[in-house]
């Protein structure tokens, strides 16, 4: 386990259309000291973040996705499973990060851009490329375990911070 980023343990939006995925992971990361929300569609992840965005562009802070009122803390890592009703993780993807830069374009303070993992069972060339240009920061294979999220989150942090 990676220690620089646990101590960091941002709250996750877990987004997927199966409830065992959604109870399982959930459940290693809320064990692991994960504050986690769910979804089972991206339209409804969609609107959730729309909604979390807009308060923060209004200097809000809504208080379900962490204790802090710090504006950083308070916005969550997203997990978008790529393949689900509705509209797919990549569709999800590309609207949050337009609705990300609407906000921002007007919020009373700077955030941190949002941390986006696309998940599939799937690792074909052309789904982790189509889930990249959609605007993911990483791509993990599900299952996956704590380990690799943990890795891949510390790598993104890394980069943020340089």
């Amino acid at each position: 386990m990676s220690a620089k980023y646990s101590s960091v343990k941002r709250p996750i939006f877990l987004v997927d259309d199966s409830t065992m995925v959604l109870k399982l992971t959930s459940s290693v990361l809320a064990r692991s000291g994960y504050s986690v929300r769910v979804e089972q569609n991206g339209l409804e992840a969609v609107d959730t973040i729309c909604d979390l965005l807009a308060s923060k562009a209004e200097g809000e802070s809504d208080g379900e996705c962490s204790d802090s009122d710090d504006a950083d803390d308070v916005l969550p890592t997203i997990l978008m499973d790529l393949q689900m009703p509705l509209i797919d993780g990549a569709e999800a993807i590309r609207r949050i990060r337009a609705a990300e830069r609407m906000f921002s374009a007007t919020a009373s303070r700077p955030h941190r851009r949002l941390v986006i993992l696309a998940l599939s069972v799937n690792n074909h060339e052309t789904i982790v490329s189509e889930a990249l240009s959609a605007g993911c920061d990483a791509f993990l294979q599900k299952p996956f375990n704590l380990e690799d999220f943990e890795e891949v989150m510390e790598q993104i942090e890394s980069v943020a911070n340089e």
